[in-house]
């Protein structure tokens, strides 16, 4: 078990290693060339990672002539968890595999499963000493009993929990920045921010539970305060949450301490998530069929640069609205209405493959002329590997945003919302959802803002939905007057 990989995970990482090396000879040499890859293999925390380095012409992995769909099919099947690619230009390219390691699951440990974990409440009048402190690794054991009474086996976005080696790995790491609550040394209460790197200066926060025998004592608030002074000594400047909309409890949680609302990701959430002891019993008890929303909160700090961004015309106005309610100095430019003469002929696009959720996200890393056919034969791809959500997040900083984001309604990508200082400034974030059912009724909003953000993305997903039907007639329609013509 070199680096603590398994032999079956080992000859599926070698497997789609291979393809990825042959794509990168495809892409980036000719015929007769002298090919050379370096290939480095490192261990990282939760997983092992591949790069293939060459010094071969300016290339990427997603050229309308050459996207590799074997690829992407392997990625699907969980041979590895993320692809990465990136063009240095002259100086080469450097292509990334992460997969992910099998580490001890405490869903399928029987000790575990059939101890008996149930927490008594306090006697009635007894308020209980709560000890508020940073998460160790000590504590993952007893953060995985935490998410099971409150979850069952269910939190698969954020399986992490039930893995108490990879979560420790993660805090080691200074990746999971956790905060607990504890009553007689029993974790009662969880909320962490998960960064990617040490010297990230915004996290998503997010994982907050509180066991369901400890909910009227407040502990969530209590949590949520302490967690962010911590994050405030760490030198962060604003954070995120994800709160669900299967009811509006922990988007209250984030308005009351000064997060406003800043996407709405439709479908984001698998359908078989269990909310114990949340909200009325009888809807808790109802099975859920459908994907769930999430919407998500920023929480600056008061030290957000001023910036200017670009997005399409027709979302100015929300965006600025958007803005405007999270109190951040942000400055909407003219659109661009035309390509510059400088632009190259191939755009650059990070992909992101979630196999486990279902998710695929797309990081433009450089426009290029192509940017609308790379996208679409991407979004092709994707669909035919049946990702239920397509995530499109854009860099607001770039110009060209306003201009390429302007026709991907067309595409059937639809408005979701920003996300602030995400990585060095702003993104614009559109979805696709591919044959996924919404249920508007079941999205749950706590402001007057959320509703209006939320009616503007259903509005604007119906609108890509209604793009797509008339462009099915249309072609319906000229088959039809082909065949009598003929």
């Amino acid at each position: 078990m070199l680096l603590g990989i398994q032999a079956g995970d080992c000859a599926q990482l070698r497997v789609v290693t291979q393809e990825l090396a042959a794509v990168v000879v495809e892409n980036a040499f000719e015929p007769g060339d002298d090919v050379v890859i370096e290939v480095a293999i490192q261990r990282r925390p939760g997983g092992v990672a591949i790069s293939l380095s060459d010094q071969g012409a300016p290339s990427h992995l997603t050229r309308t002539s050459t996207h590799p769909p074997r690829l992407a099919e392997l990625i699907r099947l969980g041979f590895a968890d993320e692809l990465g690619f990136e063009s240095h230009g002259r100086d080469g390219n450097t292509a990334g595999l992460f997969k992910k390691l099998r580490y001890r699951d405490l869903r399928d440990d029987s000790d575990f499963t059939e101890t008996d974990d149930s927490v008594v409440a306090p006697a009635e009048g007894v308020v209980p000493e709560i000890e508020i402190r940073a998460l160790t690794v000590d504590d993952t054991l007893e953060v995985a009993r935490l998410f099971h009474r409150c979850y069952g086996y269910s939190a698969y976005q954020i399986a992490v929990v039930y893995e108490p080696d990879r979560l420790a790995e993660y805090i080691e790491a200074g990746r999971h920045l956790g905060t607990v609550a504890l009553v007689d040394g029993r974790v009662i209460g969880h909320i962490a921010s998960t960064v990617d790197r040490r010297d990230s200066v915004v996290g998503l926060v997010g994982m907050l539970v509180v066991d369901p025998a400890y909910r009227q004592y407040k502990v969530a608030g209590k949590l949520t305060m302490a967690h962010a002074l911590r994050m405030l000594e760490l030198g962060m400047i604003g954070g995120y949450a994800s709160a669900v909309t299967a009811h509006p409890a922990s988007q209250k949680i984030s308005l009351k301490f000064g997060g406003h609302e800043v996407a709405l990701l439709v479908a984001e959430q698998q359908p078989n998530i269990e909310f114990k002891a949340i909200g009325d019993e009888a809807d808790d008890a109802e099975e859920n069929t459908l994907r769930r929303a999430n919407i998500w909160f920023y929480n600056g700090m008061g030290q957000e640069p001023q910036r200017e961004v670009h997005v399409p015309q027709s979302y100015r106005e929300i965006t600025e609205t958007l803005y405007a309610n999270a109190a951040l100095p942000r400055t909407v430019v003219e659109p661009v209405k035309r390509l510059p003469q400088d632009l190259p002929e191939h755009s650059r696009l990070d992909l992101q493959l979630r196999h486990e959720a279902g998710v695929a996200v797309i990081k433009p890393v450089e426009y290029g002329r192509d940017f609308v056919a790379a996208l679409q034969h991407q979004l092709n791809q994707l669909c035919l590997n049946r990702f239920d959500v397509i995530r499109l997040v854009m860099p607001m900083g770039d110009p060209l945003t306003s201009y390429f984001g302007a026709g991907l309604q067309e595409l059937g990508f639809f408005y979701c919302g920003v996300f602030p200082e995400i990585e060095d400034g702003d993104a614009l974030v559109l979805q696709f959802l591919n044959n996924v059912e919404v249920d508007p009724a079941q999205i749950l909003v706590a402001s007057p803002f959320a509703e209006k953000l939320r009616d503007f993305v259903l509005n604007d997903h119906a609108a890509t939905q209604q793009n797509a039907d008339n462009r099915r007639r249309s072609r319906a329609h000229m088959t039809r007057i082909y065949e009598a013509l003929q």
